[in-house]
């Protein structure tokens, strides 16, 4: 979850949009800007990239 700072005025503004107790600020401006909850098309898309292993080839080692 991310944190944005708005001033007062807007947070009343927002508080007083509040439809029931314990509704999120999320959930007010997710309903004030017709945004789904399951919607992503809002968001940017962050694609996480990995490298791979590396691979070790060798010969094993024999001792006895």
């Amino acid at each position: 979850m991310k944190t944005i700072e708005v001033d007062d005025e807007l947070y009343q503004y927002i508080a007083s949009q509040t439809r029931h107790i314990g509704e999120s600020a999320s959930d007010i401006l997710r309903r004030m800007l017709k945004i789904a909850a399951a919607s992503q098309s809002a968001a940017p898309a962050i694609k996480e990239t990995r490298q791979p292993a590396a691979v070790v080839q060798g010969e094993a080692a024999v001792t006895g």
